[in-house]
Protein backbone atom coordinates (compact mmCIF):
# COMPACT_ATOMS: atom_id res chain seq x y z
CA UNK A 1 0.00 0.00 0.00
CA UNK A 2 2.91 2.61 0.78
CA UNK A 3 4.31 1.40 -2.60
CA UNK A 4 1.04 2.46 -3.99
CA UNK A 5 0.63 5.83 -2.67
CA UNK A 6 3.89 7.22 -2.85
CA UNK A 7 3.69 6.09 -7.03
CA UNK A 8 1.04 7.85 -7.35
CA UNK A 9 2.13 10.93 -4.68
CA UNK A 10 5.04 11.39 -7.15
CA UNK A 11 3.12 10.72 -10.07
CA UNK A 12 0.53 13.47 -9.36
CA UNK A 13 3.20 16.18 -7.89
CA UNK A 14 1.40 15.70 -4.32
CA UNK A 15 3.18 15.87 -1.25
CA UNK A 16 4.39 12.73 0.53
CA UNK A 17 5.55 11.97 3.67
CA UNK A 18 6.68 8.29 4.09
CA UNK A 19 6.95 7.18 7.18
CA UNK A 20 9.44 4.55 6.49
CA UNK A 21 11.65 3.39 3.35
CA UNK A 22 10.26 1.15 0.79
CA UNK A 23 11.18 -2.32 1.34
CA UNK A 24 12.27 -4.23 -1.25
CA UNK A 25 9.06 -7.11 -0.64
CA UNK A 26 6.82 -4.65 -1.09
CA UNK A 27 7.93 -3.31 -4.43
CA UNK A 28 8.29 -6.87 -5.29
CA UNK A 29 4.23 -6.88 -5.38
CA UNK A 30 3.84 -3.27 -7.39
CA UNK A 31 6.49 -4.55 -10.07
CA UNK A 32 4.88 -7.69 -10.73
CA UNK A 33 1.27 -6.38 -10.94
CA UNK A 34 2.52 -4.08 -13.70
CA UNK A 35 3.43 -7.22 -15.49
CA UNK A 36 0.83 -9.34 -14.43
CA UNK A 37 0.20 -9.90 -18.34
CA UNK A 38 3.28 -12.12 -18.77
CA UNK A 39 3.62 -15.71 -19.34
CA UNK A 40 6.51 -16.27 -17.27
CA UNK A 41 4.84 -13.92 -14.51
CA UNK A 42 5.35 -17.42 -11.62
CA UNK A 43 8.52 -17.65 -12.54
CA UNK A 44 9.44 -13.90 -12.10
CA UNK A 45 7.86 -14.13 -8.75
CA UNK A 46 10.04 -17.50 -7.60
CA UNK A 47 12.97 -15.34 -8.58
CA UNK A 48 12.39 -12.20 -7.02
CA UNK A 49 10.99 -14.61 -3.78
CA UNK A 50 15.23 -16.14 -4.08
CA UNK A 51 16.50 -13.12 -4.36
CA UNK A 52 14.82 -11.82 -1.31
CA UNK A 53 16.14 -14.77 0.32
CA UNK A 54 19.58 -14.54 -0.31
CA UNK A 55 19.95 -10.58 0.08
CA UNK A 56 17.53 -10.10 2.77
CA UNK A 57 14.09 -7.68 2.80
CA UNK A 58 16.02 -4.48 2.30
CA UNK A 59 14.75 -0.94 1.68
CA UNK A 60 15.10 -0.98 -1.69
CA UNK A 61 17.26 1.97 -1.52
CA UNK A 62 19.65 0.39 0.46
CA UNK A 63 20.62 -2.11 -1.53
CA UNK A 64 23.66 -1.73 -3.61
CA UNK A 65 26.76 -3.16 -5.62
CA UNK A 66 27.98 -5.54 -2.49
CA UNK A 67 24.44 -7.26 -2.67
CA UNK A 68 24.31 -6.99 -6.45
CA UNK A 69 27.71 -9.38 -5.79
CA UNK A 70 26.60 -11.72 -2.92
CA UNK A 71 23.05 -12.65 -5.11
CA UNK A 72 26.05 -13.55 -7.81
CA UNK A 73 27.86 -15.56 -5.70
CA UNK A 74 25.49 -16.97 -3.64
CA UNK A 75 23.36 -18.47 -7.00
CA UNK A 76 26.44 -19.69 -8.99
CA UNK A 77 27.85 -21.65 -5.90
CA UNK A 78 24.86 -22.47 -3.05
CA UNK A 79 23.31 -25.23 -2.47
CA UNK A 80 21.23 -25.37 -5.89
CA UNK A 81 24.08 -23.68 -8.14
CA UNK A 82 22.49 -22.28 -11.48
CA UNK A 83 23.92 -21.68 -14.94
CA UNK A 84 25.23 -18.85 -15.99
CA UNK A 85 22.69 -18.23 -18.47
CA UNK A 86 20.25 -18.32 -15.83
CA UNK A 87 22.07 -16.19 -13.73
CA UNK A 88 21.92 -13.43 -16.52
CA UNK A 89 18.13 -13.81 -16.56
CA UNK A 90 17.75 -13.56 -12.57
CA UNK A 91 19.97 -10.26 -13.44
CA UNK A 92 17.39 -9.42 -16.28
CA UNK A 93 14.65 -9.23 -14.32
CA UNK A 94 15.88 -7.37 -11.34
CA UNK A 95 17.63 -4.69 -13.39
CA UNK A 96 14.22 -4.49 -14.93
CA UNK A 97 12.25 -3.98 -11.56
CA UNK A 98 15.12 -1.43 -10.60
CA UNK A 99 14.62 0.64 -13.99
CA UNK A 100 10.76 0.62 -13.02
CA UNK A 101 11.90 1.98 -9.14
CA UNK A 102 13.66 4.67 -10.95
CA UNK A 103 11.28 5.97 -13.30
CA UNK A 104 8.59 6.19 -10.59
CA UNK A 105 10.99 8.11 -7.94
CA UNK A 106 11.32 5.51 -5.69
CA UNK A 107 15.08 5.04 -6.18
CA UNK A 108 17.77 7.13 -7.90
CA UNK A 109 20.52 4.58 -9.21
CA UNK A 110 20.00 1.33 -10.46
CA UNK A 111 22.91 -0.64 -8.36
CA UNK A 112 22.97 -3.26 -11.81
CA UNK A 113 23.97 0.01 -14.09
CA UNK A 114 27.67 -1.13 -14.17
CA UNK A 115 26.83 -5.14 -14.40
CA UNK A 116 28.09 -7.24 -16.90
CA UNK A 117 26.18 -10.46 -18.15
CA UNK A 118 28.25 -13.57 -18.74
CA UNK A 119 28.15 -14.70 -22.01
CA UNK A 120 26.18 -17.29 -23.34
CA UNK A 121 26.53 -20.04 -26.09
CA UNK A 122 23.95 -19.94 -28.76
CA UNK A 123 22.62 -23.22 -29.49
CA UNK A 124 21.90 -22.96 -33.24
CA UNK A 125 21.51 -25.53 -35.75
CA UNK A 126 22.94 -25.66 -39.99
CA UNK A 127 20.81 -25.62 -42.37
CA UNK A 128 19.94 -28.76 -44.65
CA UNK A 129 19.92 -28.49 -48.33
CA UNK A 130 16.33 -27.79 -48.94
CA UNK A 131 16.40 -24.56 -46.93
CA UNK A 132 19.83 -23.44 -48.60
CA UNK A 133 17.75 -24.05 -51.79
CA UNK A 134 15.33 -22.06 -50.97
CA UNK A 135 16.93 -19.04 -49.40
CA UNK A 136 19.30 -18.92 -52.13
CA UNK A 137 16.39 -18.78 -54.69
CA UNK A 138 14.61 -16.28 -52.51
CA UNK A 139 17.80 -14.51 -52.50
CA UNK A 140 18.35 -14.72 -56.61
CA UNK A 141 14.36 -13.13 -56.89
CA UNK A 142 15.30 -10.00 -55.09
CA UNK A 143 18.58 -9.29 -56.50
CA UNK A 144 16.97 -9.74 -59.90
CA UNK A 145 13.85 -7.36 -58.50
CA UNK A 146 15.20 -5.55 -56.09
CA UNK A 147 12.89 -3.11 -54.40
CA UNK A 148 16.00 -1.60 -52.81
CA UNK A 149 19.78 -1.71 -52.64
CA UNK A 150 20.01 -4.07 -50.22
CA UNK A 151 18.28 -6.44 -51.98
CA UNK A 152 20.93 -6.60 -54.85
CA UNK A 153 23.21 -7.59 -52.76
CA UNK A 154 21.33 -10.16 -50.73
CA UNK A 155 22.43 -12.85 -52.15
CA UNK A 156 26.40 -12.49 -52.32
CA UNK A 157 25.96 -11.66 -48.62
CA UNK A 158 24.51 -15.17 -48.43
CA UNK A 159 26.73 -16.93 -50.59
CA UNK A 160 29.24 -15.16 -48.76
CA UNK A 161 28.34 -16.57 -45.34
CA UNK A 162 27.76 -20.01 -46.56
CA UNK A 163 31.52 -20.24 -48.16
CA UNK A 164 33.21 -18.56 -45.09
CA UNK A 165 30.81 -19.12 -41.71
CA UNK A 166 31.27 -15.94 -40.73
CA UNK A 167 28.31 -13.91 -38.92
CA UNK A 168 26.28 -11.12 -40.61
CA UNK A 169 28.87 -8.44 -38.41
CA UNK A 170 31.91 -10.18 -39.09
CA UNK A 171 31.21 -9.62 -43.23
CA UNK A 172 29.55 -6.05 -42.93
CA UNK A 173 32.64 -5.18 -40.92
CA UNK A 174 35.26 -6.66 -42.76
CA UNK A 175 38.22 -4.78 -44.01
CA UNK A 176 40.23 -5.32 -46.78
CA UNK A 177 43.36 -4.42 -44.14
CA UNK A 178 42.27 -7.98 -43.12
CA UNK A 179 42.04 -10.43 -46.37
CA UNK A 180 45.55 -11.48 -47.16
CA UNK A 181 46.66 -14.49 -49.92
CA UNK A 182 43.21 -15.93 -49.82
CA UNK A 183 42.17 -15.91 -46.20
CA UNK A 184 40.63 -13.41 -43.76
CA UNK A 185 42.63 -12.34 -40.30
CA UNK A 186 40.38 -11.22 -37.75
CA UNK A 187 42.12 -9.26 -34.87
CA UNK A 188 41.03 -9.90 -31.47
CA UNK A 189 39.23 -6.69 -31.19
CA UNK A 190 37.24 -6.72 -34.32
CA UNK A 191 35.81 -10.55 -33.39
CA UNK A 192 32.43 -10.52 -30.88
CA UNK A 193 33.30 -9.72 -27.40
CA UNK A 194 32.72 -12.05 -24.83
CA UNK A 195 32.18 -9.68 -22.03
CA UNK A 196 32.72 -11.63 -18.89
CA UNK A 197 33.75 -15.14 -20.10
CA UNK A 198 33.54 -17.40 -16.92
CA UNK A 199 37.31 -18.59 -17.24
CA UNK A 200 37.83 -18.70 -21.19
CA UNK A 201 40.41 -17.23 -22.69
CA UNK A 202 40.05 -14.92 -25.80
CA UNK A 203 41.44 -16.49 -28.82
CA UNK A 204 44.31 -13.88 -30.20
CA UNK A 205 42.46 -14.02 -34.03
CA UNK A 206 40.26 -15.62 -36.25
CA UNK A 207 41.27 -16.89 -39.38
CA UNK A 208 38.96 -17.85 -42.25
CA UNK A 209 40.23 -19.78 -45.38
CA UNK A 210 38.39 -18.05 -48.55
CA UNK A 211 37.48 -20.73 -50.86
CA UNK A 212 37.34 -19.32 -54.76
CA UNK A 213 33.78 -18.45 -54.63
CA UNK A 214 33.84 -16.17 -51.21
CA UNK A 215 36.88 -14.49 -53.54
CA UNK A 216 35.55 -14.00 -56.45
CA UNK A 217 32.52 -12.55 -54.25
CA UNK A 218 34.94 -10.22 -52.35
CA UNK A 219 36.52 -8.94 -55.83
CA UNK A 220 32.80 -8.09 -57.22
CA UNK A 221 32.52 -5.79 -55.64
CA UNK A 222 32.83 -2.03 -56.22
CA UNK A 223 34.27 -1.05 -52.38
Amino acid sequence: KQVEEEILARHFGLPYSPSRSVLFSEYIEAYLRTKAHKKSIDRDRQRLVKIVEIIGDLPLSAIGKSHIEKLEARLLSGDAPVSTTTLNRYMQLLRHLFNLAMEERVITENPLRHYEPYVEEQKGRALHGEEITAVLRAAETMRNKPAGPIHGRMLDLILFGLNTGMRLSEILNLKKSYINDGMICYPSSETKSPRRTAGLRKAEAKTIVLNDTAQEIIRSQRS
